[in-house]
């Protein structure tokens, strides 16, 4: 049985979104012949924290979790602060170090963010001459890099041996900056998560994870509101979604606040139509919620016109793309959905279920394993 370790700075019981990729690896890797070994941080204080998700995690998989060398107090950490997690790098090349002298792998597979994972591979690829694939859930740390960090992403995938990305936008600009052939490999949704006949409630948008900034919002409240609708948020609070709603004249609104991810889902899955929004430099980002809106079988509200989101989208005919700010174009779209809810199609759902997306990696790994990756 061929022996990979993963390398993954964010890994249940931290629940945010980017770590359901690894936990999707750990997950079924073991069934599709491969023996798993984790290497992960401990949770970030302050982070918000999922122990059901721990439960998904194959019995035969081995999780290493190595603390980073992070000064400030917990209070100090965690979301909407400043990650430190290039100070994991020391503590985790030691660890790293120890567990390779005496165990043997026959290849290695790091996902950033946070890139933190990609110099450790890199570094412990040299060291023990162990092939390794680079995976890019983003870039390199949410935004587009400029050019030093362009350098060090060419500098710590010289030697990989195949390098993933999570949509065909974000492959292409790899493809083109570093010259490599890039593989896509999505991210996806575990149908166990998923409830059956739920009951949408009509006009209800929803929105799942953590809310963009909320005058960049201002325009969706607004059409909204125009067309009576309802808005629930289902993730981190925001103190001001109160307030700024009001102004825009929207009076049914609900947060949820943070829940676990089962509870997550079955909150969010009454909305009538999955709402997303970027920021506009965030043109390569394919967020993971929109596998959690196509395993819900909703219609998707894109508040972007161009960009990763806005690309796969149109393509899998999972909803529909409009202007952030223009308030007369989002109610239309709006009502378009909410009146033709079956214009959306679910034919292609289940090739992203994230067993499928397992077993692309798993070929992947299997490549560089028997010397065919390029």
């Amino acid at each position: 049985m061929p022996r990979v370790l993963i390398v993954a700075h964010h890994f249940p019981p931290t629940g945010t979104g980017g770590v359901g990729r690894a936990l999707g690896w750990a997950r079924h890797l073991p069934d599709l012949g491969w023996d798993v070994t984790i290497l992960a941080a401990t949770p970030t204080p302050n982070w918000p924290q999922d122990e059901a998700l721990t439960r998904q995690i194959h019995a035969n998989v081995t999780v290493h979790r190595v603390a980073s060398a992070d000064p400030r107090p917990d209070s100090f950490r965690g979301l909407g602060h400043r990650e430190l997690s290039f100070l994991w790098y020391r503590p985790a090349l030691k660890f790293a170090r120890a567990l390779l002298a005496k165990e043997k792998f026959d290849v290695m597979l790091a996902t950033s963010p946070p890139p933190t994972s990609l110099k450790l591979a890199a570094q412990l690829g040299q060291e023990f001459k162990l092939p390794w694939v680079a995976d890019f859930r983003d870039p390199w740390a949410v935004r587009e890099p400029g050019p030093w960090c362009r350098r060090r992403r060419r500098v710590y995938t010289k030697l990989a041996k195949a390098i993933i990305a999570v949509n065909p936008t974000l492959a292409a600009h790899l493809k083109e900056s570093l010259n490599r052939k890039v593989t896509v490999v999505h991210n996806g949704f575990e149908p166990d998560e998923i409830l059956t006949n739920v009951d949408r409630v009509p006009r209800r948008a929803v929105f799942l994870g953590t809310l963009p900034a909320l005058d960049t919002m201002a325009p969706f409240f607004k059409a909204l509101a125009r067309g009576n609708g309802e808005f629930l948020h289902v993730g981190h609070p925001s103190t001001d979604l109160a307030a700024v709603v009001a102004a825009e004249g929207l009076k049914k609104v609900e947060q949820a606040g943070y829940l676990p991810r089962t509870e997550a889902l079955r909150k969010a899955a009454t909305g009538s139509v999955f709402v997303t929004a970027l920021a506009p430099d965030l043109n390569l980002t394919l967020p993971t919620k929109v596998f959690d809106y196509i395993g819900l079988g909703g219609p998707i509200l894109h508040l972007g016109d161009k960009g990763a989101t806005t690309e796969f989208i149109a393509q899998h005919k999972l909803g529909e793309s409009v202007s952030p700010l223009q308030v007369a174009a989002i109610a239309t779209t709006l009502e378009r959905i909410w009146s033709r809810p079956d214009l959306y199609s679910e034919d292609l759902k289940y090739q992203f279920e994230r067993r499928r997306q397992a077993e692309w990696t798993a070929a992947i790994l299997m490549d560089v394993v028997k010397g065919r990756a390029t």
